[in-house]
């Protein structure tokens, strides 16, 4: 079985850029934002971000996926606030940190989802069961309104 990648390629700056938190990314993005990748995940996907979560996640993400740090650093100053709104990078930098939580769409890891992660991840409840007893073998037949 092939390891856990985490790469996603996301549009930043002058085009398309590959990002990656691997786990020297990750310990280091948790030492400059004081919080573990699923705060830092829920943080930017709500409204308690800071500036340090968009800027250090942008830039450990970029050198993960391969660029000099030098170059991830003006990319980000270049790119992020204060030169562009920070609300226009939240969402990057929230997919670079998800893509570290979940595996890539039609990949599963680990044991299948019970009932409560399948209704988390699809926001469905299943029908809840039936309280009526089960019809008789001589009851009448349903009728078939619409």
């Amino acid at each position: 079985m092939a390891a856990f990648d985490a790469r996603v390629v996301l549009p930043f700056g002058d085009g398309d850029q590959t990002f990656r938190l691997a786990l020297a990314q990750l310990l280091e993005l948790q030492e400059k934002t004081n919080a573990g990748p699923m705060d830092l995940f829920m943080r930017l996907r709500g409204t308690s971000w800071r500036v340090e979560d968009i800027h250090e996640t942008l830039r450990l993400g970029l050198i993960g996926g391969g660029m000099s740090a030098p170059d991830a650093l003006r990319l980000v100053q270049r790119y992020a606030y204060p030169a562009r709104p920070l609300l226009e990078c939240v969402p990057i930098a929230a997919m670079v940190v998800g893509a570290t939580l979940s595996p890539p769409e039609g990949e599963s890891v680990g044991r299948q989802p019970g009932k409560e992660e399948a209704e988390a991840e699809t926001g469905v409840s299943p029908p809840p069961p039936s309280t009526e007893p089960a019809p008789s073998s001589g009851s009448a037949p349903m009728s078939s309104e619409a």
